[in-house]
């Protein structure tokens, strides 16, 4: 089967809606389907993520990938802003709170959208692709779909979606009560079009059943998963002098504090430094990726600063390093109910037990997280943070590292995940009568 996948987010770019366009390629290749990729080119995936080698390597080497530069207005506004840098992100920041912003609809990446149009227009009359997949966020992404399927309805458009449009629980970006008629109309309008949707929970599924009758039967969930090669290959990171020792957990990639709250862990290691002072000498927090200023107000002058330690943003494979260093990896729940992070499934392919604090009682993460022998998910309240501490420390808690249930890591590889989608668009196009 021949696959087209058009994406905002491919390698270079080291971010994780990356991650998952990436390995979604590289194993539907060794499956043996034939795929290519429309992407747009390495400066402007680079733009606010640093380059990520390993992960361009994990591209295979017969998978074609088409490159097109962004959109004018994206080229105009962050001219010489480059790579997640100052400057980058200034500029970034500036752009958030442009009043205007809220006329991109429906994101800034709609001035994108042509050039993706007419470069897949290209592709299908030469290519000839059973299933073109397209992936967002950017939702613009959609409307590349739906544009496209219009003009080859013989096509098996598939839309694949990180976090839900219309329905999701935050937003990183403003978005004025006028814009939610709009987008759903929008979405409503797309998504009819479409041949089947993949959302990554089970409750996005319900959502979307539920907000649009006519998806029953044709949404389905493609979790996020985690690459069997990386935790089989990359060896544990060799920890530094300062962190020897010590009880060590070790937190991966943002926090984004729009969707989840830091502040009652921080709290609780206050808390441990004044009540326990030997038990939290005893104990390090390592926080890997983009540091968010946010969390870094919460910490800096506190009297739990030092058993916090912050390393800048590094590949998926130092990442990976980190967390099979440590005893614990640390997890903050979502504040809604509907999405589960990336990292969740990297941590239960690491293998090493998960300090959850949950926020929100409905949050599906915690099901997950269970899997991963011996885990705590604690209510994110210092008292019971602290408690949660106190016992990982006094080792009334595993800490250990363990693996968790080889069935459900299995269940949440990259090659398991690649085969169920592909039976699945198989699956369909013999119920629509189009069997390939």
């Amino acid at each position: 089967m021949k696959y087209l996948v058009i994406t905002a987010n491919f390698a270079p770019r080291g971010a994780s809606p990356a991650v998952r366009t990436v390995h979604m390629v590289k194993y539907l290749s060794q499956l043996g389907h034939e795929v290519q990729v429309l992407t747009y080119d390495d400066s402007t995936l680079t733009l606010f993520s640093a380059e990520d080698a390993a992960l361009s390597r994990k591209v295979p080497a017969s998978v074609v990938v088409t490159r097109i530069p962004g959109g004018p207005l994206r080229r105009h506004f962050f001219k010489g802003s480059r790579n997640g840098g100052s400057g980058a992100t200034a500029a970034k920041n500036r752009y958030k709170r442009n009043p205007l912003i809220s006329l991109l609809v429906p994101d800034p990446h709609v001035d994108s959208v042509p050039s993706f149009i007419r470069a897949g227009d290209a592709l299908i009359k030469h290519y000839r692709p059973d299933v073109v997949v397209t992936h967002g966020y950017p939702f613009s992404m959609h409307w590349v779909g739906t544009a496209l399927k219009r003009r080859f309805p013989q096509v098996f458009w598939m839309a694949d979606y990180g976090d839900p449009w219309v329905s999701t629980p935050v937003s990183e970006l403003p978005r004025p009560a006028w814009r939610k008629w709009l987008d759903l109309h929008l979405e409503k309008r797309w998504l009819r079009r479409a041949d089947l949707v993949t959302v990554t929970t089970a409750p996005t599924k319900a959502l979307y059943e539920s907000q649009f009758n006519f998806l029953k039967g044709k949404v389905d969930v493609i979790a996020m998963g985690y690459d069997p090669d990386d935790f089989r290959d990359i060896p544990p990171l060799t920890r530094p002098q300062a962190l020897e020792g010590k009880l060590l957990l070790v937190h991966t990639g943002r926090i984004y504090p729009q969707a989840r709250d830091p502040e009652p862990f921080v709290r609780a290691m206050e808390k441990l430094a004044l009540e326990a002072p030997n038990l939290f000498d005893a104990i390090r927090v390592v926080l890997v990726g983009e540091g968010d200023d946010h969390v870094k107000q919460l910490i800096r002058g506190s009297v739990a600063e030092q058993a916090f330690v912050f390393i800048p943003w590094v590949p998926v494979a130092e990442s990976i390093a980190w967390m099979k260093a440590a005893d614990w990896v640390l997890l903050f729940g979502n504040k809604g109910g509907v999405q589960i992070p990336g990292k969740v499934y990297q941590y239960i392919g690491s293998g090493r037990p998960i300090f959850m604090t949950l926020l929100n009682r409905g949050d599906p993460t915690a099901d997950i997280v269970q899997l991963a022998k011996g885990s705590m998910v604690l209510d994110s309240t210092v008292e019971q943070l602290f408690d949660g501490l106190k016992r990982i420390l006094i080792g009334r808690a595993i800490t250990a590292p363990g693996e968790s249930a080889s069935a459900s890591k299995l269940a949440f590889g990259w090659p398991s995940l690649m085969a169920r989608l592909a039976e699945m668009v198989r699956s369909l196009h013999v119920d629509t009568g189009r069997p390939l």
